[in-house]
């Protein structure tokens, strides 16, 4: 039962001395169908799980990475309040906390919480679920129903990696949408006809990838949270110049996959090889049109720009252009996370960055959020279950427009059309500039005249907001930007070479 052995290792912490701590537990089942250029194909499928631990003892906080939460946790805890006690580090971090939120920002100070109450059977005593509190159990087919005990108190059932149903009173669940799997002939169907060429560079292989992710937090007095995700991956590999090249889509639902959106992108791929092409002369600054595929790597990083620990570390003027305009009026960036608490067990909530080029806030935690003077945005997130917790965009979308891709190439007239990525887009150096490597076009007169790659792309970022001029019609979201969707974009200008 994880959730179960998570609130154990909690109570195993408390008995070893630990002054605070908190649980974080991260299931996931998997299965994928792969097709092959040669007509093979194979599935697989597996469940993963891992555990992080932080416990603060003395001036000191600590870190574990385990498997599945120890069915016997006090060798584990002992060992965490031992290195605790050893290191150095700051122990004022904050973990998560599950107790509802004050008009006060948090204290992350270590005192501030309370030690978990053992039962008289030695496991923490669960806070107490309202009588309306959601439950569920997840059946063996991955999806879910509604479940409770004969006195009504909620269930929360999760297949770990031992195989064993893991259950337990007292926790706040949301399960994600119940669907069926799609049928593996259907999957496998879909992913031949992406390889499908009569031209070209052909197609190496394909995958799809279903995934069912429940997380179980759990922090200092017992209280827990559990919410599963349900995501659908689609991507396919051809040959690219000098290498292979990547390229996908991903989907909460399977029904909400645009497989005809993947195959079209793959079609252009192969057009660009098939043209011959080549390096851009050294032509100066040019509009570009970026495809979604593309795009979905500058929101990303914007999500990251906009986050407010970057912007207390080194951006701090922008603290001072909040409610101003920065962007042009067609940029509207919005991050809207999918699950109910974010790694700190804050409520997440949807937050606009960007309201038509005017700046409207930040991605936040509890620290940055108290020296901010604002509530938290429930943005902070982990990139495993036992690093600390940082604000970063979780599925952060920009807004899109009502033009076509062809409206946009017709309306740029003499420019670059990036369709794929060889270097994925970030925002690079002090001066914070936005740079990446695409394949694409040369478009002239509002049509496409020649084949280029390699090309680099570059431009300031708050230059490059400033300078876009529409998005389409065409929103997708990417496989290889975690998290980011975006429509075609048109910049009116972008350095380029």
């Amino acid at each position: 039962m994880l959730l179960d052995r998570c609130r154990a290792l909690l109570h195993a912490v408390a008995a070893a001395g630990g002054d605070a701590a908190d649980v974080e537990c991260v299931s996931t089942s998997v299965r994928a169908v792969q097709v092959f250029a040669d007509g093979t194909h194979a599935a697989r499928q597996g469940v993963t799980t891992t555990t992080g631990l932080r416990v603060r003892a003395g001036d000191g906080a600590a870190a574990l990475l385990l498997g599945a939460p120890p069915e016997f946790p006090d060798d584990v805890a002992r060992l965490a309040v031992a290195l605790a006690r050893r290191s150095r580090a700051d122990s004022g971090l904050p973990l998560i906390s599950l107790t509802p939120a004050t008009n006060t920002p948090p204290n992350p100070d270590r005192d501030s919480s309370p030690r978990p109450t053992p039962n008289t059977d030695g496991a923490p005593r669960p806070t107490p679920d309202a009588n309306n509190s959601p439950h569920a159990t997840s059946d063996t087919d991955g999806t879910t129903q509604a479940t409770s005990n004969t006195d009504g108190a909620p269930l929360l059932s999760v297949t770990g990696a031992d195989g064993r149903s893991a259950m337990s009173r007292g926790t706040d669940v949301h399960p994600a949408p119940a669907e069926p799997e799609a049928p593996f002939e259907m999957s496998r169907g879909l992913l031949a006809e992406l390889l499908a060429t009569s031209d070209g560079p052909a197609g190496l292989g394909a995958e799809y990838v279903h995934s069912r992710s429940w997380t179980i937090a759990a922090d200092w007095t017992g209280a827990a949270v559990a919410y599963e995700q349900s995501a659908h991956h689609a991507w396919h590999w051809l040959e690219g110049l000098g290498g292979h090249m990547v390229d996908g889509l991903t989907a909460s639902r399977f029904d909400e996959l645009r497989w005809d959106a993947l195959a079209a992108r793959a079609r252009e791929f192969r057009a660009v090889h098939l043209a011959g092409p080549r390096p851009l002369g050294d032509e100066g600054p040019l509009p570009v049109l970026l495809h979604p595929g593309v795009a979905a790597h500058l929101v990303r990083s914007l999500g990251f720009l906009f986050s407010a620990g970057n912007v207390l570390a080194g951006m701090r003027p922008l603290l001072e252009r909040v409610g101003r305009r920065i962007a042009s009026p067609a940029v509207t960036l919005v991050d809207d996370p999918s699950g109910p608490v974010d790694a700190e067990g804050t409520p997440t909530r949807r937050q606009t960055l960007l309201d038509g080029g005017v700046l409207r806030g930040f991605l936040t935690g509890r620290t940055s959020a108290a020296e901010l003077g604002v509530a938290p945005s429930g943005a902070a997130r982990r990139a495993a279950p036992d690093q600390p917790a940082v604000e970063s965009p979780s599925r952060i979308s920009l807004a899109a427009g009502e033009r076509s891709l062809d409206a946009l190439r017709a309306e740029m007239g003499d420019g670059v059309e990036a369709v794929g990525v060889v270097q994925p887009g970030a925002i690079r150096g002090r001066r914070g500039t936005f740079t990446t490597v695409v394949l694409g076009w040369r478009v002239r007169d509002g049509r496409r005249a020649e084949a280029l790659g390699p090309v680099r792309l570059s431009s300031g970022i708050f230059e490059l907001l400033r300078s876009i001029t529409a998005t389409g019609n065409d929103p997708a979201r990417s496989h290889l930007a975690p998290g980011a969707e975006s429509p075609s974009v048109l910049i009116s200008r972008m350095d380029t070479g």
